[in-house]
């Protein structure tokens, strides 16, 4: 038995015209062209995200990069960590929570991929934080425990009252991170971190600090 599934987006012609084009031996479709050429797909997809092109296409890069590094370690061998906590935005204070998800990347390097989410909110105006990061997290010392850091981009919406440096809207975000977890049991235990992030295509914009705790679980690989 067969089934169809049919899309209910209309695939814009210029793209459906790339796709059938020719190819010669020992070249590859033009993917970046066929973005390029079809502000059809741009719309389509900014329009459902809620974020403008330009946005779009910056965040592209480094989403497709997290995700190449995820295929190529398989699901069975990584180890996963869940964090929940909450956090506060410093000058104004702004309390808040924090969400992210780890995933190993490798058994020989300490390496680890790490979407998160964070939200804070005071007089009206809401801070959501969303992006990705990669941390190196080496061993704290022989007793336990990690120290991590690292990297990563995003997006940053604010939504609700503008405030002086924070504009309403949604923009590309660059953010640096570092902290220590230590276990508490054989999949429990506790972070706390520190995070800087800011827009880089809002040039008014201020640089933005918080604090981040609370509870990390444990979800070892096979």
């Amino acid at each position: 038995m067969r089934i169809r599934i049919r899309s209910c987006l209309k695939i814009p012609s210029g793209l459906r015209a790339a796709a059938k084009a020719p190819v010669g031996v020992g070249q590859t479709r033009p993917y970046r062209q066929i973005w390029a050429d079809s502000p059809a797909l741009t719309a389509t997809f900014s329009l459902a995200l809620g974020i403008s092109p330009v946005i779009l296409k910056q965040l592209l890069l480094p989403l497709l990069s997290g995700l190449a590094l995820l295929v190529a370690t398989p699901v069975y061998a990584r180890d996963f960590g869940l964090n929940l906590g909450g956090g506060t935005l410093f000058d104004p204070t702004r309390p808040g929570g924090h969400f992210s998800l780890e995933m190993s990347l490798s058994d020989e390097y300490p390496t680890h991929l790490a979407p998160f989410f964070e939200f804070y909110s005071k007089s009206g105006t809401r801070i959501i934080p969303i992006g990705i990061s990669l941390l190196y997290k080496p061993p704290l010392s022989e007793y336990g425990g990690t120290i991590y850091f690292g990297a990563g981009g995003g997006a940053l919406l604010i939504r609700g009252q503008p405030t002086a440096g924070l504009a309403t809207g949604t923009d590309g975000m660059i953010t640096v991170a570092g902290g220590l977890s230590f276990g508490v049991g054989p999949s429990a235990g506790v972070f706390v971190q520190v995070r800087w992030f800011r827009s880089f295509e809002d040039q008014t914009a201020e640089n933005e600090i918080g604090v981040q705790a609370g509870i990390r679980f444990y979800i070892p690989g096979d």
